[in-house]
Protein backbone atom coordinates (compact mmCIF):
# COMPACT_ATOMS: atom_id res chain seq x y z
CA UNK A 1 0.00 0.00 0.00
CA UNK A 2 1.26 3.48 -0.86
CA UNK A 3 0.65 6.88 0.75
CA UNK A 4 1.49 10.40 -0.38
CA UNK A 5 0.59 12.10 2.92
CA UNK A 6 2.75 10.36 5.49
CA UNK A 7 0.31 7.53 6.12
CA UNK A 8 -2.85 9.56 6.72
CA UNK A 9 -4.44 7.85 3.70
CA UNK A 10 -3.47 4.86 1.57
CA UNK A 11 -5.14 5.41 -1.81
CA UNK A 12 -3.16 2.83 -3.81
CA UNK A 13 -3.04 -0.89 -3.09
CA UNK A 14 -0.85 -3.10 -5.26
CA UNK A 15 -1.01 -6.89 -5.03
CA UNK A 16 2.56 -8.15 -5.07
CA UNK A 17 2.38 -11.93 -5.01
CA UNK A 18 -1.10 -12.75 -6.29
CA UNK A 19 0.30 -15.07 -8.95
CA UNK A 20 2.37 -17.19 -6.55
CA UNK A 21 0.81 -20.53 -5.46
CA UNK A 22 0.07 -21.63 -1.91
CA UNK A 23 2.41 -24.32 -0.59
CA UNK A 24 4.89 -24.28 -3.48
CA UNK A 25 6.89 -27.53 -3.79
CA UNK A 26 10.14 -25.66 -3.12
CA UNK A 27 10.95 -22.46 -1.31
CA UNK A 28 11.57 -19.39 -3.45
CA UNK A 29 13.70 -17.10 -1.26
CA UNK A 30 15.32 -15.32 -4.21
CA UNK A 31 12.16 -14.33 -6.08
CA UNK A 32 12.20 -10.71 -7.17
CA UNK A 33 9.24 -8.58 -8.09
CA UNK A 34 9.34 -5.16 -9.72
CA UNK A 35 6.24 -3.04 -9.12
CA UNK A 36 5.52 0.16 -11.03
CA UNK A 37 3.80 3.05 -9.26
CA UNK A 38 1.71 5.31 -11.48
CA UNK A 39 1.01 8.94 -10.69
CA UNK A 40 3.82 9.61 -8.21
CA UNK A 41 5.95 11.88 -10.37
CA UNK A 42 7.01 15.03 -8.48
CA UNK A 43 5.61 13.63 -5.21
CA UNK A 44 7.62 15.07 -2.30
CA UNK A 45 7.23 12.04 -0.03
CA UNK A 46 6.16 8.43 -0.42
CA UNK A 47 5.42 5.94 2.35
CA UNK A 48 5.01 2.17 1.81
CA UNK A 49 3.14 -0.34 3.92
CA UNK A 50 3.37 -4.09 3.27
CA UNK A 51 0.29 -5.94 4.44
CA UNK A 52 0.00 -9.71 4.68
CA UNK A 53 -3.51 -11.16 4.47
CA UNK A 54 -3.70 -14.86 5.33
CA UNK A 55 -4.19 -17.49 7.98
CA UNK A 56 -1.41 -19.82 9.11
CA UNK A 57 0.80 -19.36 6.06
CA UNK A 58 3.56 -16.80 6.16
CA UNK A 59 5.30 -14.45 3.77
CA UNK A 60 8.61 -12.62 4.07
CA UNK A 61 10.00 -9.63 2.22
CA UNK A 62 13.45 -8.10 2.25
CA UNK A 63 15.71 -5.78 0.29
CA UNK A 64 13.22 -3.17 -0.90
CA UNK A 65 14.81 -0.82 -3.43
CA UNK A 66 13.29 2.41 -4.76
CA UNK A 67 14.16 3.34 -8.34
CA UNK A 68 13.32 6.82 -9.55
CA UNK A 69 12.50 6.34 -13.21
CA UNK A 70 9.57 6.20 -15.61
CA UNK A 71 9.56 3.07 -17.71
CA UNK A 72 7.06 1.41 -20.04
CA UNK A 73 6.72 -2.36 -19.62
CA UNK A 74 4.29 -3.99 -22.04
CA UNK A 75 3.18 -7.52 -21.24
CA UNK A 76 1.21 -10.45 -22.70
CA UNK A 77 -1.19 -11.39 -19.90
CA UNK A 78 -0.51 -15.02 -19.00
CA UNK A 79 -4.04 -15.61 -17.71
CA UNK A 80 -5.84 -14.85 -20.96
CA UNK A 81 -4.67 -15.63 -24.46
CA UNK A 82 -6.15 -17.90 -27.09
CA UNK A 83 -4.42 -21.11 -28.14
CA UNK A 84 -5.62 -23.75 -30.60
CA UNK A 85 -9.28 -24.85 -30.22
CA UNK A 86 -8.01 -28.39 -29.51
CA UNK A 87 -4.57 -29.40 -28.30
CA UNK A 88 -4.61 -32.35 -30.71
CA UNK A 89 -6.77 -32.40 -33.84
CA UNK A 90 -7.01 -35.00 -36.65
CA UNK A 91 -5.54 -33.92 -39.97
CA UNK A 92 -8.95 -34.28 -41.61
CA UNK A 93 -10.51 -31.87 -39.10
CA UNK A 94 -8.14 -28.88 -39.04
CA UNK A 95 -10.14 -25.66 -38.96
CA UNK A 96 -9.50 -21.96 -38.70
CA UNK A 97 -7.89 -20.61 -35.57
CA UNK A 98 -8.88 -17.26 -34.11
CA UNK A 99 -6.32 -15.29 -32.12
CA UNK A 100 -6.63 -12.98 -29.13
CA UNK A 101 -4.49 -12.00 -26.17
CA UNK A 102 -5.04 -9.55 -23.35
CA UNK A 103 -2.11 -7.17 -22.90
CA UNK A 104 -1.00 -4.63 -20.32
CA UNK A 105 1.43 -1.85 -19.71
CA UNK A 106 2.57 -2.74 -16.18
CA UNK A 107 5.15 0.03 -16.16
CA UNK A 108 4.75 3.59 -14.88
CA UNK A 109 5.62 5.20 -18.21
CA UNK A 110 3.53 5.38 -21.38
CA UNK A 111 4.19 2.94 -24.21
CA UNK A 112 3.99 4.00 -27.85
CA UNK A 113 3.68 2.08 -31.11
CA UNK A 114 2.45 -1.05 -29.30
CA UNK A 115 2.10 -4.08 -31.55
CA UNK A 116 1.14 -7.66 -30.77
CA UNK A 117 2.23 -10.39 -33.19
CA UNK A 118 1.10 -14.01 -33.24
CA UNK A 119 3.59 -16.32 -34.92
CA UNK A 120 3.14 -20.02 -35.77
CA UNK A 121 6.26 -22.08 -36.55
CA UNK A 122 7.00 -25.65 -37.66
CA UNK A 123 9.79 -27.24 -35.56
CA UNK A 124 10.04 -30.21 -37.93
CA UNK A 125 11.16 -27.84 -40.69
CA UNK A 126 13.73 -25.72 -38.93
CA UNK A 127 11.09 -23.61 -37.12
CA UNK A 128 9.89 -22.28 -40.44
CA UNK A 129 7.40 -19.45 -39.98
CA UNK A 130 3.97 -20.54 -41.21
CA UNK A 131 2.08 -17.36 -40.42
CA UNK A 132 2.57 -14.01 -38.70
CA UNK A 133 -0.37 -11.75 -37.89
CA UNK A 134 -0.32 -8.38 -36.14
CA UNK A 135 -2.68 -6.46 -33.86
CA UNK A 136 -1.89 -2.75 -33.59
CA UNK A 137 -2.71 -1.12 -30.23
CA UNK A 138 -1.23 2.33 -30.82
CA UNK A 139 -0.34 3.73 -27.40
CA UNK A 140 -0.86 2.15 -23.95
CA UNK A 141 -0.73 4.54 -21.02
CA UNK A 142 0.94 3.51 -17.76
CA UNK A 143 -1.10 0.86 -15.97
CA UNK A 144 -3.47 0.32 -18.90
CA UNK A 145 -4.99 -3.09 -19.68
CA UNK A 146 -6.33 -3.89 -23.15
CA UNK A 147 -8.75 -6.81 -23.19
CA UNK A 148 -10.80 -8.74 -25.73
CA UNK A 149 -9.35 -7.36 -28.94
CA UNK A 150 -9.33 -10.28 -31.43
CA UNK A 151 -7.04 -10.33 -34.44
CA UNK A 152 -8.81 -9.35 -37.65
CA UNK A 153 -7.52 -12.44 -39.49
CA UNK A 154 -7.76 -16.15 -38.77
CA UNK A 155 -5.49 -18.96 -39.93
CA UNK A 156 -5.96 -22.66 -40.69
CA UNK A 157 -3.14 -25.10 -39.84
CA UNK A 158 -1.82 -27.46 -42.53
CA UNK A 159 -3.36 -30.95 -42.57
CA UNK A 160 0.10 -32.43 -41.99
CA UNK A 161 0.75 -34.60 -38.93
CA UNK A 162 3.15 -32.89 -36.53
CA UNK A 163 3.62 -30.52 -33.59
CA UNK A 164 3.41 -26.78 -34.16
CA UNK A 165 4.49 -23.92 -31.91
CA UNK A 166 2.79 -20.59 -31.44
CA UNK A 167 3.67 -17.39 -29.61
CA UNK A 168 2.16 -13.99 -28.92
CA UNK A 169 4.91 -11.35 -28.89
CA UNK A 170 4.28 -7.77 -27.80
CA UNK A 171 6.61 -4.84 -28.49
CA UNK A 172 6.64 -1.09 -28.00
CA UNK A 173 9.09 1.64 -28.92
CA UNK A 174 10.18 1.78 -25.28
CA UNK A 175 10.08 -1.99 -24.64
CA UNK A 176 11.30 -4.08 -27.56
CA UNK A 177 11.86 -7.31 -25.63
CA UNK A 178 11.62 -8.76 -22.13
CA UNK A 179 10.71 -11.81 -20.08
CA UNK A 180 7.00 -10.93 -20.03
CA UNK A 181 6.72 -9.96 -23.71
CA UNK A 182 5.86 -13.47 -24.94
CA UNK A 183 3.05 -15.96 -24.35
CA UNK A 184 3.75 -19.37 -25.88
CA UNK A 185 1.55 -22.33 -26.80
CA UNK A 186 1.66 -25.41 -29.00
CA UNK A 187 -0.73 -27.82 -30.70
CA UNK A 188 -0.59 -31.07 -32.62
CA UNK A 189 -2.09 -32.40 -35.83
CA UNK A 190 -2.62 -36.16 -35.56
CA UNK A 191 -3.71 -38.91 -37.91
CA UNK A 192 -7.10 -39.56 -36.31
CA UNK A 193 -7.09 -38.48 -32.65
CA UNK A 194 -8.61 -35.59 -30.74
CA UNK A 195 -7.19 -34.64 -27.34
CA UNK A 196 -7.02 -31.70 -24.95
CA UNK A 197 -4.55 -33.29 -22.53
CA UNK A 198 -1.02 -34.48 -23.17
CA UNK A 199 -0.07 -38.08 -22.39
CA UNK A 200 2.05 -38.93 -19.36
CA UNK A 201 5.23 -39.26 -21.42
CA UNK A 202 4.84 -35.63 -22.50
CA UNK A 203 3.89 -33.78 -19.32
CA UNK A 204 4.60 -33.92 -15.57
CA UNK A 205 2.54 -34.29 -13.47
CA UNK A 206 0.43 -36.53 -15.68
CA UNK A 207 -3.23 -35.79 -16.44
CA UNK A 208 -5.53 -38.41 -14.96
CA UNK A 209 -8.99 -38.58 -13.52
CA UNK A 210 -8.97 -37.88 -9.78
CA UNK A 211 -8.32 -40.50 -7.13
CA UNK A 212 -11.38 -42.68 -7.53
CA UNK A 213 -11.74 -43.75 -3.89
CA UNK A 214 -12.31 -40.19 -2.71
CA UNK A 215 -15.62 -39.45 -4.44
CA UNK A 216 -17.00 -43.00 -4.56
CA UNK A 217 -16.79 -44.14 -0.92
CA UNK A 218 -18.20 -41.76 1.71
CA UNK A 219 -19.80 -43.93 4.37
CA UNK A 220 -22.81 -45.70 2.90
CA UNK A 221 -23.41 -42.97 0.34
CA UNK A 222 -22.38 -43.56 -3.25
CA UNK A 223 -21.30 -40.42 -5.08
CA UNK A 224 -19.82 -39.69 -8.46
CA UNK A 225 -18.02 -37.07 -10.43
CA UNK A 226 -17.64 -36.39 -14.13
CA UNK A 227 -15.12 -34.94 -16.56
CA UNK A 228 -15.40 -34.24 -20.24
CA UNK A 229 -14.07 -32.58 -23.34
CA UNK A 230 -15.68 -30.96 -26.33
CA UNK A 231 -14.40 -31.01 -29.92
CA UNK A 232 -15.51 -29.32 -33.10
CA UNK A 233 -16.00 -31.91 -35.84
CA UNK A 234 -15.62 -29.96 -39.05
CA UNK A 235 -15.92 -32.85 -41.52
CA UNK A 236 -17.96 -35.51 -39.73
CA UNK A 237 -19.83 -37.17 -42.61
CA UNK A 238 -19.31 -40.96 -42.67
CA UNK A 239 -17.01 -40.80 -39.63
CA UNK A 240 -17.54 -42.34 -36.21
CA UNK A 241 -15.94 -42.19 -32.77
CA UNK A 242 -14.03 -45.45 -32.48
CA UNK A 243 -12.85 -45.29 -28.85
CA UNK A 244 -12.12 -43.01 -25.93
CA UNK A 245 -8.82 -43.14 -24.07
CA UNK A 246 -8.35 -42.00 -20.46
CA UNK A 247 -6.55 -42.92 -17.23
CA UNK A 248 -7.16 -42.98 -13.49
CA UNK A 249 -4.64 -41.80 -10.93
CA UNK A 250 -4.43 -44.69 -8.49
CA UNK A 251 -3.12 -48.21 -9.10
CA UNK A 252 -5.92 -50.51 -10.12
CA UNK A 253 -4.68 -53.15 -7.66
CA UNK A 254 -5.57 -50.79 -4.81
CA UNK A 255 -9.12 -50.12 -5.95
CA UNK A 256 -11.26 -52.27 -3.68
CA UNK A 257 -14.53 -50.43 -4.13
CA UNK A 258 -17.09 -51.48 -6.72
CA UNK A 259 -17.85 -48.96 -9.41
CA UNK A 260 -18.12 -48.23 -13.09
CA UNK A 261 -16.71 -45.58 -15.34
CA UNK A 262 -19.32 -44.62 -17.90
CA UNK A 263 -18.35 -42.92 -21.13
CA UNK A 264 -21.03 -41.17 -23.20
CA UNK A 265 -20.62 -39.35 -26.50
CA UNK A 266 -23.04 -36.54 -27.33
CA UNK A 267 -23.73 -34.52 -30.44
CA UNK A 268 -24.31 -30.87 -29.61
CA UNK A 269 -25.88 -28.26 -31.85
CA UNK A 270 -25.86 -24.76 -30.33
CA UNK A 271 -29.37 -23.90 -31.46
CA UNK A 272 -29.74 -20.67 -29.46
CA UNK A 273 -26.17 -19.44 -30.01
CA UNK A 274 -25.51 -19.16 -26.26
CA UNK A 275 -22.29 -21.22 -26.30
CA UNK A 276 -23.81 -23.25 -23.44
CA UNK A 277 -24.36 -26.96 -23.92
CA UNK A 278 -27.95 -27.07 -22.71
CA UNK A 279 -29.63 -30.47 -22.17
CA UNK A 280 -32.18 -29.89 -24.92
CA UNK A 281 -29.38 -29.19 -27.43
CA UNK A 282 -27.41 -32.42 -27.00
CA UNK A 283 -28.23 -35.95 -28.07
CA UNK A 284 -26.41 -39.06 -26.90
CA UNK A 285 -25.03 -40.94 -29.88
CA UNK A 286 -22.65 -43.47 -28.31
CA UNK A 287 -21.82 -45.08 -24.98
CA UNK A 288 -19.96 -47.77 -23.08
CA UNK A 289 -18.88 -48.53 -19.53
CA UNK A 290 -16.07 -50.37 -17.79
CA UNK A 291 -16.00 -52.03 -14.39
CA UNK A 292 -13.03 -51.15 -12.20
CA UNK A 293 -11.48 -54.57 -11.89
CA UNK A 294 -7.78 -55.39 -11.88
CA UNK A 295 -8.54 -58.63 -13.70
CA UNK A 296 -9.89 -56.64 -16.63
CA UNK A 297 -7.81 -53.46 -16.59
CA UNK A 298 -4.11 -54.07 -17.11
CA UNK A 299 -3.00 -50.45 -17.20
CA UNK A 300 -5.12 -47.95 -15.29
CA UNK A 301 -3.10 -45.08 -16.78
CA UNK A 302 -4.14 -45.98 -20.32
CA UNK A 303 -7.69 -47.31 -20.62
CA UNK A 304 -9.15 -47.56 -24.12
CA UNK A 305 -12.88 -48.04 -24.23
CA UNK A 306 -14.66 -48.78 -27.53
CA UNK A 307 -17.75 -46.66 -28.16
CA UNK A 308 -20.89 -48.47 -29.26
CA UNK A 309 -24.10 -47.23 -30.86
CA UNK A 310 -27.28 -47.14 -28.76
CA UNK A 311 -29.96 -49.81 -28.62
CA UNK A 312 -33.68 -49.05 -28.38
CA UNK A 313 -33.38 -48.38 -24.62
CA UNK A 314 -30.40 -46.05 -25.02
CA UNK A 315 -27.87 -48.56 -23.72
CA UNK A 316 -24.72 -49.79 -25.44
CA UNK A 317 -25.46 -51.90 -28.52
CA UNK A 318 -22.22 -53.84 -28.13
CA UNK A 319 -20.29 -54.48 -31.30
CA UNK A 320 -22.26 -51.91 -33.32
CA UNK A 321 -20.57 -48.64 -34.22
CA UNK A 322 -22.53 -45.43 -34.30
Amino acid sequence: MVSRDGGATWPDTVQINAELPNNPPTATPTDRKRVALVGYKNTTQVRFKFEYVGNYYYWAIDDVVLINEAKADVKVNENFYAAAPSLVVPSSQVSEMAFLADVSNVGNGNATNVKLDVVITDPANGNAELVKLTNDYGNLTAGAVQENKPFAETWTPPNVVGTYNGAYVITATEDVSGTNNTGAFSFQVSENTYANLLSEDQVTPANYLGYVLDPWAVGDEVTYYSAGNIYHIKNGANLTVDKVRFGIRNDIANVSETGFINVDVYEWVDEDGSNECSPFERVKVGTNAIFLDGNVIENARNIELPIWALDAEGNANEGVRG
